[in-house]
């Protein structure tokens, strides 16, 4: 910057001063400086297989895909390096199966009567199944699953300028056993296996693939199609969504999956399951039936 000359200023015929020239030097003082980097990258990558049979009265298309998606998570748990923020992305889910199909009933009335035959004869069944498995819990609620460590003797929450004597904006937890073992009905992970770490240390970033609630629906269709005259032709369908009438399970409130823990002394930590749930809730396991009920459709269609 030294020696470089002033431009000239055409309306007075002065020169600019110099910190206006170089805003970067000591006369820009402190105000912020935004640049822009880039701090995240990520990568999909799977295997698809299709099974498809287009001919006859049963065709069908039945598919399936085994993916990973991964990048730069939204939580900063590492504030030194990108990499760090590596591992599972909200979006993944690891495997999905697509399914669709019809079949042409064709003539089950042989006999002579017109409207038995009419109304007998002639139909098509079909369908539409999907599931898809559990996304990462971590991925979809936080890293560290919401890791709160109140200390009963001060009142305080512990931060991460507890543990690390600087600010880290997550503290991870750790595990002492598999928390995908010895699950019961309605299960998905076993919250105790889990607990705060040492004062001074951290835990693990990513643990082995923490599935949430998978999804599944199917939806089913009769239809038929009466001709009145050569153009004009009225079509009846009947069809049910979640026919089955499957219910999705799923958590009542994010508390059921937050780990909670208390400590007297910042060294020893003892789950606080009461805390921020209410009387009722459970734990670790899925109390909750979500998703649309049985529904029925009846439609006439005419076409000229």
């Amino acid at each position: 910057m030294t020696g470089a000359a002033a431009p000239a200023d055409p309306d007075n015929a002065s020169t600019y001063k110099i910190q206006d020239y170089y805003p970067y030097q000591s006369a820009y003082g402190s105000n912020s400086i935004t640049v822009n980097e880039h701090v995240g990258y990520s990568n999909y990558n799977g295997l698809q297989i299709a099974w498809l049979k287009q001919a006859g009265r049963l065709s069908f298309n039945l598919n399936y895909t085994w993916s990973k998606a991964l990048g730069i998570i939204n939580s900063t748990v590492d504030a030194f390096t990108v990499h760090g923020n590596y591992g599972v992305l909200n979006i993944d889910r690891p495997q999905v199966i697509n399914t669709s199909y019809a079949y042409d009933i064709g003539n089950v009335y042989h006999g002579d009567h017109k409207v038995i035959g009419g109304a007998a004869n002639g139909w098509t069944v079909s369908g539409v199944t999907t599931w898809q498995s559990g996304g990462n819990l971590q991925a979809q609620d936080t890293q560290n699953l919401g890791l709160t460590i109140p200390n009963t003797t001060t009142n305080e929450s512990l931060t991460s300028n507890t543990y690390f004597g600087t600010y880290v904006n997550e503290i991870l937890p750790i595990a002492a056993c598999n928390p995908r073992s010895k699950l019961h009905a309605q299960q998905l992970l076993n919250l105790y296996c889990f607990s705060a770490p040492v004062v001074g240390s951290q835990g693990m970033r990513q643990f082995s693939y923490l599935s949430g609630p998978s999804y599944n629906n199917s939806d089913l269709t009769i239809y038929k199609s009466f001709g009145i005259t050569e153009r004009q032709k009225v079509q009846f369908r009947a069809s049910a969504f979640n026919f089955l009438n499957h219910p999705l399970w799923g958590f009542s409130t994010s508390n059921d999956i937050t780990l909670k823990y208390a400590t007297a002394n910042s060294a020893s930590f003892t789950p606080n399951v009461a805390s921020g749930l209410p009387a009722g809730y459970t734990w670790d396991t899925m109390d909750s039936k979500s998703g649309s009920a049985r529904v029925f459709e009846l439609s006439l269609k005419y076409s000229f």
